[in-house]
C-alpha cells in the first residue's frame, strides 16, 4: 500500500491482533462448523459495511438497508464540484497511522493513501480580534498536554475509570483550564485553537471527551485516501453487491425470542424484513424516531434520546492559485471568525488551483446552517479574506451536517456528565438487536470508530 513520495506502510494479522480488534480471520475461524444466520443490518456507513463484509466472508446470509442512494454516510468527498478535477471532504477528513482497521482495509481494498498535513515549513496562523499571529504550541503544552496525559490512553480496556469521569467529565474545558491557573486570555485562544472540538453553549462539552479526542489525534501521522475517502465505503459496497439496498428507510423494530423483524420503506411501499439478528448502525439522532418494539431497556433509551452530537458546517472555497503557499503560509489558520478552522484541502493534488475549507463547530456552525447557501458563502468568503488577503475565489459549496435528516449532527460528541450517565448504554446489545457506528466505539468521531465497531458487533453476532 502506497503512502505517496515511496512510503510503505504494512500491517500484519499479528500487528492487527496486538490491538484485540476484530481481524477478518478471527471471525472467519470462530464461525467455523457453525450454520449460516440471517443478518440484517441498518446502515451502510462504514460500520454497517464492515460488518456485513466480515459476516459475509464467515458464510452467514447478510442484507444492508440504506436510507441513501450512496455508501458510505458521513465518509462523503464532493468530486463534481470544483475544477482541475479536485476533491474535498464533506464529512471523514484523515485517518492516523495507528488506525490499524482503515489500514487494513485500505490495504486489502488496494487502496492508496497520502499523507496529511504535511506542510513542511510552511506556516500556520492565529486570528484573533481582528489580528493575524504566527500559530504557537505553548499554551497547549502548558496546559492541555499535561491533562492528556493524565488521562491515559482511551483506547485502554475500561478506560475511563470512575476516578477519570469524576475529575474531568463533570466539568467542561473552560472550567478545568480556570482551576489550573489558565488566565481568561488564555483560555480564549485556546478556545481558537480547539474550536472544532469545543462548544460552550447552552450545554457545555465534557472536558473528558475533548481531552480523549486529542489523546487519539496525536498518535502518530495523518492520512487520506488518495482521490478521495469515499472510495473506501465504495470498494466495500462493491465487494458486497446486491445484498446492499439503497433507499430503503427503516421505521419500525420488532423482536422476539426466535427472530427480529423490520419494517422498511422503499419507493412509496412498506415491507417487513426478519432475521435471526439485527445490527443497527443508524446514529441515535435518527434512531429516536424509529419505533422499537418491546422497547430497549431504560439506559438504552436514555443514551438514544441524549446521545450529543456535534453540529459541523463546513464551507469549501476554490481560488485559481494557491496564493497562500506563495506567501509561505500553509493555508492553516484557527480564527474567531465564522469561518472557523481553515485548511489547505487541495495539499497533494494536482493542478494550480486550490480549496480552503472553512470548518466551524457547535455555535458557529448552527449560526452558518442557519443562512440560505448565498448568504453562508458570502459571510465565509468575506471573513476568510481577512485571514488571507487577496485571496478570490472561482467556486464555493457548502455542507450543514444538522440539516441531512439521515444523520442530523457530524458525530457523537458528548456533553457535560453523559460520559458518566450515557456511555455504560450506548453500545450495549439489547436482545436481538446490536449496534454498531461511531458512537458506539471508543473511536468515536472517527473511521476507525466506525470501522471497529462494525467489526466488534459482527463479532458479537458471530458469538451470539
Amino acid at each position: 500500500m502506497k503512502l505517496g513520495r515511496a512510503v510503505r506502510f504494512e500491517l500484519s494479522r499479528r500487528d492487527l491482533l496486538k490491538t484485540a480488534l476484530v481481524s477478518t480471520g478471527s471471525i472467519a475461524v470462530l464461525a467455523a462448523g457453525r450454520p449460516p444466520k440471517r443478518i440484517l443490518i441498518a446502515g451502510a456507513g462504514l460500520a454497517g459495511l464492515s460488518a456485513a463484509y466480515e459476516l459475509v466472508q464467515s458464510g452467514h446470509q447478510v442484507t444492508v438497508l440504506d436510507a441513501r442512494d450512496r455508501p458510505g454516510g458521513r465518509v462523503l468527498t464532493l468530486r463534481d464540484s470544483f475544477a482541475d478535477g479536485q476533491v474535498a471532504e464533506a464529512g471523514a477528513e484523515t485517518f492516523g497511522e495507528t488506525h490499524n482497521l482503515v489500514q487494513h482495509y485500505v490495504q486489502s481494498l488496494k487502496l492508496e493513501t497520502i499523507p496529511a498535513w504535511n506542510y513542511g515549513k510552511l506556516a500556520s496562523l492565529i486570528f484573533r480580534d481582528g489580528r493575524r499571529s504566527p500559530s504557537s504550541s505553548e499554551l497547549s503544552r502548558k496546559y492541555v498536554v499535561p491533562a492528556i496525559k493524565e488521562i491515559g490512553d482511551p483506547l485502554t480496556p475500561g478506560w475511563p475509570s470512575t476516578d477519570l469521569l469524576r475529575q474531568f467529565d463533570h466539568i467542561s474545558m473552560a472550567e478545568l483550564l480556570k482551576s489550573r491557573g489558565a488566565l481568561p486570555e488564555e483560555i480564549a485562544q485556546l478556545q481558537i485553537v480547539y474550536s472544532d472540538s469545543w462548544d460552550n453553549g447552552t450545554t457545555p462539552d465534557s472536558a473528558l471527551c475533548l481531552l480523549r479526542d486529542e489523546a487519539i489525534a496525536r498518535k502518530g501521522a495523518s492520512f487520506r485516501i488518495r482521490g478521495g475517502n469515499d472510495q473506501l465505503p465504495k470498494a466495500l459496497a462493491q465487494r458486497l453487491g446486491a445484498r446492499v439496498h439503497y433507499r430503503t428507510t427503516v421505521e419500525r423494530i420488532e423482536q422476539n425470542n426466535k427472530h427480529v423483524t423490520v419494517t422498511v420503506h422503499t419507493s412509496g411501499r412498506r415491507s417487513q424484513i426478519s432475521a435471526d439478528y439485527l445490527i443497527c448502525a443508524i446514529p441515535f439522532t435518527v434512531l429516536r424516531s424509529i419505533s422499537v418494539s418491546p422497547a430497549f431497556s431504560e439506559g438504552k433509551q436514555r443514551a438514544i434520546r441524549e446521545l450529543s452530537y456535534n453540529s459541523v458546517t463546513r464551507v469549501y472555497v476554490q481560488a485559481p492559485t494557491r496564493s497562500w503557499v506563495t506567501d509561505g503560509l500553509s493555508g492553516f489558520a484557527a480564527t474567531d471568525l465564522p469561518v472557523g478552522t481553515v485548511w489547505d484541502c487541495t495539499e497533494g493534488q494536482p493542478g494550480a488551483r486550490g480549496i480552503l475549507e472553512c470548518y466551524t463547530s457547535g455555535e458557529r456552525a448552527r449560526r452558518l446552517a442557519g443562512l440560505s447557501e448565498p448568504e453562508r458563502v458570502r459571510t465565509v468568503v468575506e471573513n476568510l479574506q481577512k485571514v488571507f488577503p487577496g485571496v478570490s475565489y472561482e467556486k464555493a459549496v457548502s455542507i450543514a451536517w444538522d440539516a441531512d435528516p439521515l444523520v442530523k449532527g457530524a458525530f457523537a460528541w458528548f456533553k457535560r456528565d453523559q460520559m458518566s450517565t450515557l456511555l455504560p448504554h450506548v453500545a450495549g446489545r439489547e436482545g436481538r438487536v446490536f449496534f454498531a457506528g461511531e458512537h458506539t466505539s471508543p473511536w468515536f468521531g472517527w473511521m476507525q470508530g466506525a470501522l471497529e465497531s462494525g467489526n466488534r458487533a459482527a463479532h458479537e453476532v458471530n458469538e451470539a
